[in-house]
């Protein structure tokens, strides 16, 4: 197995992070909730982004083999209103290529670390009902299903449903 490397990502990373992101909507059996096209942002717009989330205290890793981005996950802490503070939003995928080798737990036991120490009380996430492997991984780290959105994506020439998920940090 090739060293992948996980670290806090950074605006440099745009091109590499965009280039993930348009292979994962690219994948046959995708369960994200754009498409390549979608995904295919300019360079400076996705490096603003990821600078603010930074500047605003929120996650943002990488895991990176051979200089290419092959998984990322974010946490944006939820300051849309000053009640929702103590909640942010956890989104990652993993390069098919590299599921099933623990790139995904790792990231996930910073995310929680991250979030222990950011006061965060609410943990929560969306994700395809069909994404087995993916509700798994959350379950393993105490996520739990509160809900279901039916019909929430058309995709591939069908509607798909999404769990919504969370763990409570206290």
């Amino acid at each position: 197995m090739k060293d992948i490397t996980i670290r806090q990502g950074i605006p440099t990373d745009a091109e590499g992070y965009i280039a993930h992101m348009i292979a994962i909507a690219s994948e046959p059996d995708v369960y994200v909730s754009y498409t390549p096209l979608e995904a295919n942002m300019p360079v400076e717009k996705e490096a603003t982004t990821i600078r603010k989330h930074l500047e605003r205290g929120n996650f943002f890793l990488v895991a990176e083999t051979e200089g290419r981005v092959i998984a990322q996950l974010r946490c944006v802490i939820d300051s849309s209103y000053v009640i929702t503070h103590h909640t942010a939003v956890l989104g990652m995928s993993v390069d098919r290529t590299y599921r099933n080798q623990s790139v995904g737990a790792k990231m996930m036991e910073q995310a929680i670390k991250w979030a222990e120490d950011k006061n965060i009380v609410r943990l929560e996430l969306e994700v395809y009902s069909e994404n087995v492997a993916a509700i798994h991984l959350y379950e393993k780290f105490g996520f739990e299903i509160e809900g279901r959105k039916r019909m929430y994506a058309y995709q591939r020439g069908r509607y798909y449903d999404s769990y919504m998920m969370s763990r409570l940090l206290v």
